[in-house]
């Protein structure tokens, strides 16, 4: 069983850092706090949500858990009667 996540004094210093987030890494590391403290999200949840990867290439694989999809695929989505919350995972490469 995961543990419970404390650390609530860090969580005005994260929230602020999401605000003001310039790099993708700085972006990881505010939600890697936010996550846990305010959506009651384990470590191992956390993770899969904001897991990024460096390519041989030199650029960087960045996953993201969707929770909604984006405008045009919603239109899709709609026109065709499917479910437009599929839970899919969006993968963005920099």
């Amino acid at each position: 069983m995961a543990r419970k996540s404390s650390g609530t004094d860090q969580l005005v210093s994260a929230r602020e850092l999401l605000k003001t987030a310039k790099t993708a890494a700085e972006l990881r590391a505010a939600q890697a706090v936010l996550f846990p403290l305010e959506l009651g999200m384990s470590i191992e949840q956390t993770a899969k949500v904001i897991v990024s990867f460096r390519c041989a290439g030199g650029g960087t694989l960045h996953v993201r858990k969707a929770t909604r999809p984006e405008p045009e695929l919603a239109t899709i989505y709609q026109a065709l009667d499917l479910d437009s919350l599929p839970g899919g995972i969006i993968k963005s490469y920099v």
